[in-house]
């Protein structure tokens, strides 16, 4: 069995995460928050790709790099993938142009803590994409046409702004249970600096941000959705490898998976032996590995 998938879902009820699955029998989903994990972790090897929602195994199974998920082959027969290393300057997904091109996106700003980064999503899917990246607060910016435009717009915030457009898992981690003053303060500088600021536009000439900006930018609260009540701690960050996941998950940020976990002896990598135990693992490393479910 191989995991395919880290994601949220149910965003109508109460989102929630979950893993889907490829194994003989097909393609399962489980969901995570209060079950009680055991699994044997194994290699982590390409995914596949996905072709207008249908899942194609990889034809070698090429074993990936630590954070791959793709063999390049797989990558390039995948109808997203390559837009997501999509900076603007270059389509590298010609198939997906026509799209894109036509697609309305939202700039948003998600806070960390005292960490700020900026994105872009579809605007049908803007407040799952903050709540699967395990935002404190977030907030709607701006609303583009095309694709490659609002890349090219992100890269200039980004810049302009000196924040970063991806947070490392390890981060996150660390970074658990975040201020909202700090985070709420550094969305609002932001938003202040960017109303002023003159950004290159896509016909070469400089133009004002708040040409695309909305008019007033809403601060959105995220915590909610965690369950990080039912953790009384910072959780040790533990970085997965080939062995035992042992405990129940009691919360998640993100992609970041909280257990509690209480073994009598030391045979899981992840518990301290007799005691009860908080540890936290980015869920994306999961993705592309063999488990044997421990306890189905």
């Amino acid at each position: 069995m191989q995991v395919l998938k880290y994601k949220w879902a149910d965003f109508d009820t109460i989102p929630n995460p979950q893993i889907t699955m490829s194994s003989e029998m097909g393609i399962t989903k489980m969901q995570l928050i209060s079950r009680n994990i055991s699994l044997k972790i194994g290699k982590k090897r390409c995914i596949g790709s996905f072709v207008n929602g249908n899942h194609k195994p990889c034809p070698n199974e090429v074993a990936v790099e630590e954070r791959g998920e793709f063999c390049n082959a797989c990558a390039a027969a995948d109808d997203y993938c390559m837009c997501i290393r999509c900076t603007g300057e270059k389509c590298i997904n010609e198939k997906q142009r026509n799209s894109c091109e036509k697609s309305s996106y939202f700039i948003y700003l998600a806070a960390f803590d005292n960490m700020l980064k900026v994105g872009i999503s579809l605007d049908r899917r803007i407040m799952e994409r903050l709540i699967e990246q395990g935002a404190d607060l977030g907030a709607k910016i701006a609303r583009v046409q095309d694709g490659m435009v609002v890349r090219q717009i992100e890269q200039q915030i980004k810049n302009r702004l000196g924040i970063v457009d991806r947070i490392r898992g390890h981060d996150k981690q660390r970074l658990i249970f975040g201020s909202p003053n700090i985070a709420a303060s550094n969305i609002r500088n932001a938003v202040l600096k960017l109303r002023a600021s003159m950004f290159l536009g896509p016909s070469g000439a400089m133009q004002p941000f708040s040409k695309y900006m909305l008019n007033q930018p809403e601060i959105y609260d995220f915590r909610k959705y965690y369950n990080l009540e039912r953790v009384p701690y910072t959780p040790r960050p533990i970085q997965l490898a080939e062995g035992s996941l042992e405990g129940t998950c009691v919360a998640a940020k993100g992609n970041v998976l909280i257990f509690s976990s209480t073994v009598p002896n030391a045979e899981s990598l992840y518990a301290v032996a007799g005691h009860s135990d908080y540890f936290s693992i980015n869920a994306h490393e999961l993705v592309g590995r063999e488990i044997e479910l421990l306890n189905n």
